[in-house]
């Protein structure tokens, strides 16, 4: 008979919990017929990772988070949907010898006998939490034809010269068949459920790999064999209503799902690669991007800040920073806040993202020769009070924007920098004269994005030396991610905004017509009040809204952004 090691005493010699806090829970457990796992979680005495390598400890195997898998096609081919729902088991990856299965049961010899008896090599146990086997289960063989999808044979190709051999014809055909219908509606299910914001099919030689966007990181979710490429990828660009014959020219499309009362559009492009087309897809949900003002997760200085500057009757608005960084979203923020019977507000986008009642929305079409200048032009000629340009990209349309907030009307528009400060500089190297830009200019907000610790599972925590040294300050307790299942076991759900809102005042002007650079700009906006991202960084982590590693491995990204910030900060 097997005696198995008990989960409290592999936790207490392991160092995760003292024999106190064990007692503790244990007579807790005795009291209210709770399981020690779930208590220690509760307790957050855990994680969810901490048990699970403890179990897996007792079933004397290795541990499997379930986190960055990529179970093979073939591997997934030794077990069926039932009897992977069944068993609990999931096939991760199979070789010569062995096949490596995460099972929530590693001690189910019948299970195992199974595997065996249909692989014809050894099995490989590794113990993974019963919840994430059966999530992993659900989303790889969630599809009703499975088993017809990971049968076909793999075929491998030296570019996409080989594909043409599909003809539009049968491209057609074969993204009309159930199973690539399914596994196609599926992806994008399960896309919705995680709060995915993009998807990435990406043609490699070996097959096609589908990752996803969740909170800003990239993640692989599936590896799927090369022959099924231009089936899902023609069957992509059929409900984006995309031309399945074009495969050498970049395409851009559109698809609408409804998922309960939710409607969320998705922005499709197409883009030729060595090995196929490779089509992103941008999830545009209405009810993500459509907040208020106060929904913004600016700090009240900034918040007070940037409504002063909506308050103004006519001038420039500049939102900036990277793509992804939510600047579309603040501009409909300011937008639905000024909206009201009294006003005329139009908008010029390319894309349209989301419909806003009461506002005259226009697409810019480049293709055809209709610019962001050229629609602006027109805009104004419809007697505006407020303009929405979803982003100035050359002189034309700086110059445009600028004059118009001169001459009466309020402009909001977005700019690609670094920082507030860099907004200058960036609209004088576009040539547009100092002097239009100090007549028209009246704020500029800088943003970024960073994940949200989940408010049910982070943990109290002491913050380490290299952590004080990199975010340059010690607030003492900080707040670390856990896991737990409301946040699919990442210990972040969500993102939120940091932000410096930058007040053009008499000496901006004067530097802006010097052509300063933007590290001056930046330290006389400190000193007149503007509060720089790094300090909203270092008060987002403080209130436990940020760990200090999502800061860390956030200002390692953005470094060189913040080194204008030392003189501020030690002035």
């Amino acid at each position: 008979m097997i005696v198995r090691k008990r989960l409290g005493e592999i936790l207490v010699k392991s160092g995760r919990i003292t024999q106190a806090q064990l007692d503790a829970s244990l007579e807790e457990s005795a009291s209210t017929g709770k399981r020690l796992g779930e208590i220690l979680i509760g307790s957050r005495l855990v994680s969810i990772d901490d048990l699970g390598r403890a179990m897996a400890e007792q079933f004397e195997v290795p541990y499997e988070t379930m986190a960055d898998i990529s179970p093979q096609p073939e591997a997934l081919e030794k077990a069926t949907p039932a009897t992977a729902k069944s068993y609990k088991m999931l096939p991760l990856t199979l070789s010569e010898n062995s096949l490596v299965v995460a099972m929530a049961y590693p001690d189910d010899l019948e299970a195992m006998d199974w595997l065996q008896v249909r692989s014809g090599v050894k099995v490989e146990p590794r113990f993974a939490l019963p919840e994430r086997v059966d999530r992993a289960v659900a989303f790889y063989y969630g599809i009703g034809q499975q088993e017809t999808l990971v049968h076909t044979e793999a075929v491998i190709v030296d570019s996409d010269e080989d594909l043409d051999s599909y003809t539009v014809e049968t491209m057609k055909r074969a993204s009309q068949e159930a199973p690539v219908i399914q596994l196609v509606n599926d992806v994008l299910a399960e896309c919705v459920t995680r709060g995915t914001s993009d998807i990435h099919f990406e043609p490699q030689r070996q097959g096609l790999d589908v990752r996803i966007r969740v909170d800003g990181i990239l993640k692989r979710i599936r590896s799927l064999p090369p022959n099924l490429q231009p089936a899902i990828l023609s069957r992509l660009k059929i409900m984006a209503e995309m031309d399945i014959s074009q495969r050498r020219m970049p395409q851009d499309g559109r698809i609408s799902i409804k998922t309960g009362d939710r409607r969320i559009d998705i922005r499709v492009n197409c883009f030729p690669t060595k090995w196929g087309e490779r089509l992103v897809l941008r999830f545009l949900d209405k009810a993500s991007v459509l907040r208020s003002l106060n929904e913004l997760d600016m700090s009240p200085i900034n918040d007070r800040r940037f409504r002063s500057s909506l308050s103004h009757p006519h001038g420039l608005i500049l939102v900036t920073g990277p793509t992804g960084s939510g600047k579309t979203t603040t501009l409909y923020a300011a937008v639905q806040e000024l909206n009201n019977e009294s006003v005329n507000i139009l908008t010029c986008e390319d894309p349209i993202e989301y419909e806003v009642p009461g506002i005259g929305q226009s697409q810019v079409h480049e293709s055809i020769g209709l610019t962001f200048a050229g629609q602006l032009r027109a805009a104004l000629r419809q007697d505006p009070d407020i303009l929405l340009v979803g982003e100035i990209r050359d002189m034309e349309t700086a110059e445009v924007v600028a004059r118009a907030a001169m001459t009466g009307q309020l402009v909001l528009s977005t700019l690609h920098t670094n920082d507030a400060a860099g907004a200058i500089p960036r609209l004088i190297d576009m040539e547009v004269e100092p002097f239009l830009i100090n007549s028209s200019l009246i704020a500029v907000t800088a943003q970024r994005l960073m994940r949200r610790l989940c408010p049910e599972c982070k943990i109290e925590s002491r913050i380490t030396p290299s952590e004080i040294d990199t975010l340059l300050f010690d607030p003492g307790a900080v707040w670390r991610p856990l896991g737990c299942p409301h946040c699919n076991d990442l210990g972040y759900r969500g993102r939120l905004g940091i932000h410096e809102v930058l007040l053009m005042d008499e000496e901006l002007r004067q530097l802006t017509l010097r052509r300063e650079s933007s590290a001056a700009i930046h330290k006389a906006a400190v000193a007149h009040g503007m509060v720089p991202l790094l300090n909203n960084i270092q008060d987002k982590v403080r209130d436990g809204l940020v760990s200090p590693e999502e800061a860390m491995r956030f200002l390692g990204s953005a470094q060189s952004t913040f080194d204008v910030v030392d003189d501020a900060l030690a002035a």
